[in-house]
């Protein structure tokens, strides 16, 4: 009776353990996710990472097995991820027609899920990497944050394979959730992505997390704990503020060029606005911008406007009211003889005629393509018709050549251009080769309603992208603010209307 009141007292300590360790768990996916939901939340980054820390260096933990150690990672990064991508869930309702709509709530369930469960598998790895191969000294601070550098690339790999279907781009580019990405709206912190991009920012935000676990696990104390917390987001966050004013009164380079640069902004819901009301719209912003600055040297349009190609050999076209040098950077789909489509950046000028310059490269899955694993789902339920018909030609984008994406004006000035979802490669801006003045993005958000948390998130990344590569950068959107950021990752001027336009006159370093 003895032996079994203590066994029975043994298997009840061991579950209010793997409670408490799953509550942490928990805790610490809830905390990292959230620092990506709102620019104001990064400082959720600096400490969101200790509860979690905190069951991977326990002693106890540590002796347990590989299957209960992996699994706490993995419950740790599914809950982690899924906070991250909840912005999934602003696809509905679907801004195109379909059939079947009461099954659109249980399809965005099973996309979401696919790809929190299968990312959350490198957790697990990531959770035995730490346990089972960091010795509990000052190397700590160098192997815990490489291993979580390593697992996000390894994570971009895990979403290739899971999402691999026809306009799969190979390679590792999906970066959402990179850690790194949740410090980019401090200014401070974010210059740390000039010495290695988004890693360097993740390398840097991991090593916080582990010196305030350090700190934590000394004391026990948990004012201590929470005053330090505060104490180091205060001195950062005035830092910043410092620091930015400080970068306004450095003075201006002597070798630089100003570039007047306009970016049209539209909000049309997909596939639910004419081309003829569409055509309305672009035509009246740049009536506008023509009788403001007839002068100005580029004019950006969001993703997929195809507006120029359709109106500059009318000789009473709105184009002929700028300057002969005015460069127009536009995008169009393009079917091929076997019925794919791709996705073309082209640039035209009165002077040099229109060109293409890139076509995409990097699809976002379901939406642009059908990746063969949630095609067999789609199979499955029966849908699959139904929702491919109801998109068009959505799901027979392929990647097109590579091209160097470089928009290049009557100055000689270098623009690299991508579309969209390519922004969320943290590579795809350093492979043309040739060195670009600017950096540009062609957006359309328009299928997650207009989502702050996408915007967010995408702000983010080219924060990271303009300080990386010490240019200026720009967007152009549909369904999202317009915004350029200079080449500190600091907003210069942004879109408040909903279709307007954004003018800016864009330092830039001559080259």
């Amino acid at each position: 009776m003895i032996q079994l009141n203590i066994s029975s007292l043994i298997a009840a300590l061991k579950l209010e353990k793997d409670v408490s360790d799953f509550s942490l768990c928990l805790l610490s996916g809830l905390l990292l996710g959230a620092s990506f939901l709102s620019q104001w939340l990064w400082p959720l980054a600096l400490f969101g990472l200790v509860p979690f820390l905190q069951v991977l260096f326990s002693q106890e933990f540590r002796k347990s097995s590989c299957w209960n150690i992996f699994l706490h990672g993995w419950f740790f990064g599914f809950v982690f991820i899924g906070t991250v991508i909840v912005w999934f869930w602003q696809a509905y309702p679907f801004s195109w027609p379909f059939r079947h709509e009461a099954l659109a709530l249980p399809l965005i369930l099973a996309i979401w899920s696919i790809v929190a469960i299968t990312l959350s598998v490198v957790f697990g790895f990531l959770s035995l990497a730490i346990t089972k191969l960091t010795k509990p000294n000052w190397t700590l601070y160098l192997t815990v944050p490489a291993l979580w550098v390593l697992s996000e690339y390894l994570r971009m790999w895990v979403f290739f394979v899971v999402t691999y279907g026809s306009g799969t781009l190979v390679g590792a580019h999906f970066s959402v959730g990179f850690l790194g990405y949740s410090l980019a709206p401090n200014p401070l912190l974010l210059q740390l992505a000039s010495w290695g991009g988004v890693y360097a920012l993740s390398f840097s935000a991991v090593l916080v997390n582990l010196w305030l676990y350090k700190m934590y696990t000394k004391e026990h104390n948990h004012l201590k704990f929470a005053v330090v917390v505060a104490g180091v987001t205060l001195l950062l966050q005035v830092g910043g503020v410092i620091g930015v004013e400080l970068m306004k009164q450095l003075p201006s380079p002597t070798n630089q060029d100003v570039v007047r640069t306009a970016l049209l902004t539209t909000n049309f819901s997909n596939n639910r606005v004419s081309t003829r009301e569409r055509h309305i719209v672009y035509t009246e912003l740049l009536s506008e911008l023509s009788e403001s600055d007839p002068e100005v040297d580029l004019v950006f349009f969001p993703e997929a406007a195809n507006f120029v190609s359709k109106v500059y050999q009318n000789p009473d076209s709105i184009l002929n009211k700028f300057s002969s040098s005015t460069v127009f950077i536009d995008s169009m789909n393009l079917r091929q003889y076997d019925d794919t489509v791709i996705k073309s950046i082209y640039q035209y000028s009165s002077l040099d005629k229109l060109t293409h310059v890139r076509e995409k490269q990097f699809f976002v899955p379901v939406g642009e393509y059908m990746p063969n694993i949630i095609r067999a789902l789609f199979k499955l339920t029966g849908v699959y018709d139904d929702y491919v018909a109801s998109r068009g030609n959505s799901f027979y984008y392929v990647p097109g050549e590579h091209g160097n994406g470089l928009v290049t004006n009557g100055d000689n000035v270098k623009v690299q251009t991508l579309l969209c979802s390519e922004i969320l490669s943290p590579s795809l801006y350093n492979k043309s080769g040739q060195p670009a003045a600017i950096l540009a993005n062609l957006s359309s958000h328009s299928y997650f309603h207009q989502s702050g948390i996408v915007f967010n998130q995408v702000l983010s990344m080219a924060r990271v992208q303009a300080v990386y590569n010490n240019k200026p950068f720009v967007q152009a959107a549909n369904g999202a603010p317009s915004f350029v950021l200079d080449r500190k990752g600091q907003v210069i001027a942004m879109s408040a209307g909903a279709q307007t336009v954004v003018t800016v006159e864009l330092p830039i370093s001559k080259h």
